[in-house]
């Protein structure tokens, strides 16, 4: 069997998250001539990039959690303090503001988990 052949073998049963990579290798005036041990090592490259790709993510994951964190811990001391003095309306402002951002920041925190989940998929 040619290496041609094999590399579209192989090319076939990557997952769909290769496709655009694949669609653009292809696009590549060398591609025809690729052997086999050429095509493995692209391949590689790409999965190291993607790898690092989602460790990126992770670690923006891990920041948006810690800040989500330190927002409740704002929103719970203001409320600590806001429940023995009255309230006026610019605390009432800012506390709407950063129960606001904190949905926000859960909101975004849940998206990337599910981004990540399909990534995985």
């Amino acid at each position: 069997m040619l290496d041609a052949e094999n590399i579209s073998k192989f090319a076939k049963v990557l997952p769909s998250e290769w496709d655009v990579f694949l669609f653009e290798l292809k696009k590549h005036s060398k591609f025809s001539r690729f052997n086999l041990h050429e095509f493995k090592k692209i391949q590689e490259h790409e999965l190291e990039i993607q790898e690092k790709k989602a460790l990126r993510l992770k670690k923006e994951r891990e920041k948006m959690v810690i800040k989500n964190l330190e927002v409740k811990e704002s929103v719970t001391s203001m409320d600590e303090a806001s429940c023995s003095k009255p309230v006026c309306s610019k605390c009432n402002k800012i506390k709407s503001d950063n129960v606001k951002l904190l949905k926000d920041a859960e909101s975004l925190t849940l998206e990337i988990e599910n981004f990540q989940k399909k990534k995985m998929i």
